[in-house]
């Protein structure tokens, strides 16, 4: 959960709009205006805690304002505790699809090096089967068409290199 999502949901809780602009100097409105340079929901937990110290030194038990930033702080806690929760378990789920996906990934290396093998072994079975009753001079040839792509038997022929 995003660090302004949670501040909206912890702020829902309060429903009078008791704390947006009380205290005058910490309340919910500077929070709100400080929140991109928030990092973490416990940073954040924090930051409403003192509102709240604040507004119960200000005021006596059992006032209006002392029972909702109570209110607030319970739910404070509450909602930064389910957020830690389901990070741990976003966390959690995202480290195992990344630990399958890496599983996967060399299931797959190890296939494409398997078949990469076994294609060069029966490649090498094939030309020496392909060569055993062949000259020399017809494996060259065979090697410049594989290589050049056509035959260099007009630029040299056997009758030419014996001379």
């Amino acid at each position: 959960m995003n660090i302004r999502k949670l501040f909206d949901e912890i702020r829902s809780a309060d429903l009078f709009n008791a704390f947006w602009e009380y205290p005058e100097e910490k309340n919910l409105s500077v929070l709100a205006s400080r929140l991109p340079h928030i990092k973490s929901p416990k940073e954040l937990r924090c930051a409403i805690a003192q509102i709240c110290n604040y507004v119960f030194e200000e005021n006596e038990e059992g006032s209006f304002l002392y029972t909702e930033a109570q209110n607030l702080l319970k739910h404070a806690e509450v909602s930064v505790e389910r957020a830690a929760a389901m990070a741990n378990v976003t966390s959690a789920y995202a480290d195992i699809i990344s630990i399958k996906e890496e599983k996967d990934k060399n299931k797959f290396v190890m296939w494409e090096n398997a078949v990469i093998n076994k294609l060069c072994q029966l490649y090498k079975e094939s030309l020496i089967s392909f060569c055993k009753d062949l000259s020399v001079y017809e494996i060259e040839e065979h090697i410049k068409i594989v290589l050049f792509g056509e035959s260099q038997s007009v630029i040299s022929s056997p009758e030419q290199n014996a001379n």
